[in-house]
């Protein structure tokens, strides 16, 4: 009878035992399995790229190259240039969109050109140039040497042609490989040149993937797609430009106190994300807060335009960064 007890007792361990052990298995494998999963994700924001912000804009590789007062380009009929927006270089001069933000209709906006000497950082032109939209982004073209300027308006994309002497001379729309105007795009509010192929290009509003390209006449040539999203999660679109390597697009943080500028750059022919760059707090002029508005490219050296929030001035930047950026992606 105890052998029967025993036999019983041992028959019943063993089974838990043998049950245990194909419920931790069970466990194990679970758990390995979500592992993979979680490991495996794979979207434009992966893990597999560099660490974010490894060169950080500060003092020690960026300078105040000149601050504006807004109050020095009043017009005889008293029209309040405030808001600076579009900003380029022939690399002999600099060129600054300001213009009246009173009115909030983007399309009636009064735009003003200014134009800077480089070396003297003096301003040697300023003219009105009448309802030009938000102006929010000028680039240069070296080869026909005209700049153009993108109103930023919710019509169909067009962009104002001007020479060097601050006169519109045509204007621009974007159009298919068919030569039909694309209606289907609504807004862009950027435009970059790139003088290695002679081509323009640009990121089309609601598309975080591809940057479009458009031959000298504004006609589709081709788009390519970046390896992470081109502006980072909760930032808006200020501006875009390039070299002969890298496509800079610069944006700030949404919300962010103080406001935070951020630079992401990709391979300029390939769309390969390559970092992001963040601009420095302590770069303010008078620890005020600044938001950057577009860079350009002048003699191969980054500028940045900024406006000073609470005050009516703007201020350029001269961005010593890339240098360490470009020997590290030779």
């Amino acid at each position: 009878m105890i052998y029967r007890y025993l036999f019983l007792f041992i028959f019943v361990v063993f089974t838990n035992s043998q049950l245990y052990a194909k419920t931790f298995d069970f466990k194990r494998i679970i758990k390995d399995k979500f592992s993979k999963i979680i490991n495996n994700t794979d979207t434009n924001e992966s893990s597999n790229t560099k660490p974010e912000y490894t060169y950080k804009i500060n003092s020690n590789n960026a300078e105040i190259y000149a601050v504006y007062n807004n109050s020095e380009f009043l017009d005889d009929d008293n029209i309040n240039y405030k808001g600076i927006q579009g900003f380029t270089s022939d690399d002999k001069y600099f060129y600054v969109a300001i213009l009246n933000e009173k009115d909030k209709n983007y399309i009636k906006q009064e735009t003003k050109i200014i134009k800077i000497d480089i070396k003297t950082k003096k301003v040697v032109k300023q003219k009105h140039i009448g309802r030009m939209g938000h102006s929010s982004s000028l680039t240069y073209n070296p080869l026909n040497q005209r700049i153009y300027c993108c109103p930023a308006s919710y019509e169909m994309p067009f962009f104002y042609c001007l020479d060097t002497d601050l006169n519109i001379i045509d204007k621009f729309y974007l159009k298919d490989k068919d030569n039909n105007i694309i209606k289907s795009i609504k807004r862009i509010n950027t435009l970059a040149y790139d003088k290695t192929r002679n081509l323009y290009f640009t990121k089309v509003d609601k598309s975080n993937e591809y940057l479009f390209f458009f031959d000298s006449d504004f006609k589709f040539n081709q788009r390519i797609s970046c390896s992470k999203n081109i502006l980072k999660e909760n930032t808006l679109l200020q501006a875009i430009d390039c070299d002969d390597r890298y496509v800079y697009v610069l944006s700030f943080v949404k919300n962010s106190v103080p406001l935070i500028n951020n630079i992401r750059i990709f391979n300029l022919k390939n769309g390969k994300y390559i970092d992001d760059l963040i601009l420095s707090d302590e770069l303010a002029p008078n620890n005020e807060v600044i938001e950057l508005e577009q860079i350009t490219f002048a003699n191969d050296e980054l500028y940045a335009l900024a406006n000073i929030i609470r005050k009516n001035q703007f201020c350029i930047f001269k961005l010593n960064c890339l240098n360490n950026l470009k020997k590290a992606n030779k």
